[in-house]
């Protein structure tokens, strides 16, 4: 212990905090400034045996600290001074509560008789993490008789941050002055105390693993093995042990890219990366459902696959090395703890013959691999989807990879190809969140061979602070910045076909020059404009300092290419009895283009410029969103309906700022076809009837010309009935003789 940590009690009481800690095997400390936490930040600063990291801004301190208790797989203390400095380790404390990351926070505190007084910088700190810190407890004030007390209560919350589940913990600091390494009056110490003596007994904590017997599980003829998101000491040495049980039951292994497997994999491995694909075939996912599932982890990130799985309902085991519930799908499941000593026993090399699902997998996952690279491959535009692709054929091998969170994890799951190259690929998963990317990406990176971030920019900018620690960096961390202009993710929702409020509540844009972001604070930018660069910049990755690669794709170009790639073939009509308009071209109404209405009775209504055959534009409005339900009733209601194809008009006639227009939409099977539109005849009465059928009544027929801001209020159903009676009124009132005057009989007799 350093002799500053001797001049008075309360240093003592800090810098023994910390070598308890020490001998424990904690390495890092990351420390927030302040005056109060003075004792624990001496303490940390001065252990030989600890690494001591100045963060200056409490919620990015809490996020680096998280990232590097993901790497190490070890815990990381925190410190902070009393008052609201705590308050923003929340968000981080979650997500390691979730996704089951070791911290041992350090909040030092005020003494009891300062609080409720209105003392300054003073709350009630303590069950100030809730239910997500797994342990928490006030320290006592320092005294001399209480060292033993000390040294075991920090033990205690050292082991409970490990076992028997992984996660934060909570201890309470207060102290009294003085706060600085003043000189004590008097000796402090008990009488003959050694403190070599008084720590020898301290060694890290062991934490004891399970072994699994797995018994029956090959009478199993559609066995599935589900490989997500876990917390693993030897990535390598868990991958071979999974797949050795895949190849020994002859099942295939669904693995998501964070699973040491889909980066572990070798060519002969029944690995299967290409799940979201083909379960989106309804037909080949209902023959294909599982009779049991043995569950690695947590589940993939696929949507669609845990739709498919809880459908399946399949018997279901659950191995993880913490007694985290990890079944969200409610199946009927069993947990089975097991640890990583468990893994890295040999395993039995006999392999059985795969079984005739198995094989399925296989020859559709090769299939669709195929066609997947072949696409990209040609694609020369700069899409997001291609960003994940290269990034795991082109950085070298081993590389550590943090994905943020919306888009980014889900693109790499999509294509991410699945290789032996080694890669460490991690997320914050837990909770699913966007806080402290950046500074999690550098706690990754801190101490390590060089890492990469993949990021969206919401994501970027949300953690901007956490540019603050890039001086403290010890390594290299390179930021590939997908610029795609906000939050797109939810441009696959329904939500993204209702505009406003769409584009600026749910994408919110920013106005952020990164490049002026990045030189604020003395870190190299780049803006990536072709494949070629791209693969240059991330196959040689520098050995210290941070770097941006910003990205810039088209989402509204992306959205539709990324449902193509996954084979998702979903109709206007699908999209429509969801709540959502037929997206196309122009389905990003920025402005005044193309804006989104609501008629006077609440249905929606679209301003859409259609062409007539004279090349002069009309305002039609576009039908309410019907239901297959009520498309089906149409087709059994009296009122007869009509199909009429528009004549295709080239390219250049139809005015650059108009959209077609359709009333209710049939699915086309090639984007060159021209749009179907059903038109509702209103019925006749019958002495108007031969009149009618003399010069017949167009729905479509040539109105007078409008102005495009004149927005047709009416839903479809009203609008075309007005247009029917008026224009059979028009026809009656034609044929309809001119009433005789008096002056007309005069003139006649004459």
């Amino acid at each position: 212990m350093h002799s500053l940590c001797k001049t008075n009690l309360n240093m003592f009481w800090g810098g023994l905090v910390a070598e308890v800690l020490a001998r424990l095997g904690l390495k890092h400390a990351v420390i927030s400034p302040g005056s109060r936490s003075a004792p624990l930040t001496l303490g940390f600063a001065t252990n030989e045996h600890i690494e001591a990291i100045p963060v200056l801004d409490e919620r990015s301190a809490a996020f680096f600290a998280l990232g590097l208790a993901k790497r190490t797989r070890r815990p990381v203390a925190l410190v902070c001074t009393s008052g609201t400095a705590a308050a923003n380790y929340l968000p981080a404390v979650i997500e390691a509560e979730a996704s089951g990351v070791p911290l041992i926070i350090l909040t030092a505190d005020r003494p009891p008789e300062m609080r409720d007084c209105a003392s300054g910088q003073t709350i009630d700190q303590q069950k100030l993490f809730g239910r997500y810190a797994l342990w928490e407890h006030e320290l006592a004030l320092p005294e001399a008789d209480g060292l033993r007390y000390l040294r075991q209560t920090v033990a205690y919350a050292y082991r409970r941050s490990l076992t028997p589940m992984r996660g934060p913990v909570h201890l309470n600091v207060p102290f009294r002055d003085p706060l600085a390494p003043v000189d004590s009056e008097g000796y402090f110490l008990p009488k003959s105390f050694n403190l070599g003596g008084f720590l020898e007994k301290l060694s890290p904590p062991q934490v004891s693993g399970t072994v699994a017997q797995f018994d029956d599980l090959e009478e199993h003829g559609k066995g599935l093995i589900v490989a997500g998101y876990t917390t693993t000491g030897d990535r390598a040495a868990y991958a071979e042990a999974v797949i050795s049980m895949a190849h020994q039951l002859g099942w295939p292994v669904l693995a998501d890219v964070l699973s040491p497997l889909r980066t572990h994999a070798h060519k002969d491995d029944p690995v299967v990366a290409h799940y979201d694909v083909l379960l989106r075939d309804k037909e080949w996912a209902a023959r294909h459902r599982p009779d049991f599932v043995l569950q690695f982890g947590d589940l993939p990130t696929s949507k669609v696959l845990r739709n498919w799985l809880r459908e399946a309902d399949a018997e279901t085991l659950v191995i993880d090395s913490s007694y985290r519930n990890l079944d969200s799908l409610h199946a009927r499941s069993k947990h089975l703890r097991l640890g990583d000593d468990a893994y890295a026993e040999p395993m039995d090399n006999d392999h059985a013959s795969l079984s005739r699902c198995a094989q399925d997998w296989l020859k559709d996952e090769h299939a669709q691999r195929e066609r997947i690279k072949k696409s990209i491959r040609e694609l020369e535009e700069m899409f997001e989807g291609k960003v994940p692709y290269l990034l795991s054929r082109k950085l070298p091998n081993g590389t550590p990879v943090f994905l943020a969170s919306s888009m980014p994890v889900r693109d790499a799951e999509y294509f991410w190809s699945a290789s032996e190259r080694g890669y460490a690929i991690h997320a914050n998963r837990g909770a699913n969140g966007i806080d402290g990317t950046l500074s999690t990406a550098l706690g990754i990176a801190h101490g390590r061979r060089p890492a990469v971030l993949v990021t969206g920019d919401l994501a970027f900018l949300h953690d901007s602070n956490g540019l603050l620690i890039a001086p403290k960096l010890r390594g290299s961390l390179t930021v590939v910045l997908i610029n795609n202009g906000g939050g797109r993710i939810f441009e696959n929702l329904p939500i993204a076909g209702f505009e406003p409020p769409f584009e600026e509540f749910f994408a919110t844009p920013q106005q952020v020059d990164v490049a002026q972001l990045c030189a604020a604070h003395g870190i190299e930018h780049q803006r990536v404009g072709d494949w070629p660069s791209f693969v240059r910049l991330i196959s040689d990755l520098p050995r210290q300092g941070v770097r941006v690669l910003e990205v810039c794709t088209d989402a509204a170009r992306d959205v539709p290419l990324r449902r193509q790639l996954l084979g998702q073939t979903e109709t206007n009509a699908e999209r429509i009895s969801e709540g959502d308009r037929p997206k196309g071209k122009n389905s990003r109404r920025r402005g005044k283009r193309g804006r989104r209405e609501q008629t006077p009775d609440g249905a929606p209504a679209e301003k859409q410029l259609e062409s007539n055959e004279e090349g002069t534009s009309e305002v039609v409005p576009m039908v309410e969103p019907a239901s297959s339900g009520q498309l089906e009733a149409e087709k059994e209601s009296p009122t007869p309906v009509r199909v009429t194809r528009r004549k295709p008009k080239e390219r250049s006639e139809v005015p650059e700022s108009s959209t077609e227009t359709v009333a209710r939409e049939k699915p086309t099977t090639s984007a060159d076809e021209a749009p179907f539109t059903l038109v509702a005849e209103e019925p006749k009465p019958a002495v108007e009837e031969a009149t009618a059928a003399a010069e017949p009544v167009e729905a479509s027929a040539k109105p007078k010309k409008k102005s495009a801001r004149k927005v047709a209020r009416k839903a479809v159903k009203k609008a075309t009935k007005k247009v029917a009676k008026k224009a059979v009124k028009k026809v009656a009132t034609k044929k309809r003789p001119r009433k005789q005057t008096t002056k007309d009989v005069e003139e006649k007799k004459d």
